[in-house]
């Protein structure tokens, strides 16, 4: 799986996990965690930077940020 199709997955379930989020006490910090946390979702895809060809990185860091 391409660095953009992990990146299109992980924004359709963040979107997923928005639609379904609950008053649930720390329901919302859960789902900062998944995505935003130290060894989140987010981070795995930055470190995965790394592994891309260099003159595919600009384009990939923007899609990136996009998220």
């Amino acid at each position: 799986m391409s660095i953009i199709d992990q990146i299109q997955k992980v924004r359709a379930e963040f979107s997923s996990d928005l639609e379904s989020l609950s008053s649930e006490n720390g329901a919302l910090d859960q789902i900062r965690i998944k995505y935003l946390g130290r060894k989140g979702l987010v981070a795995s895809l930055f470190v995965q930077m790394g592994t891309v060809a260099a003159d595919e990185r600009p384009k990939m860091g923007q899609v990136l940020n996009e998220l």
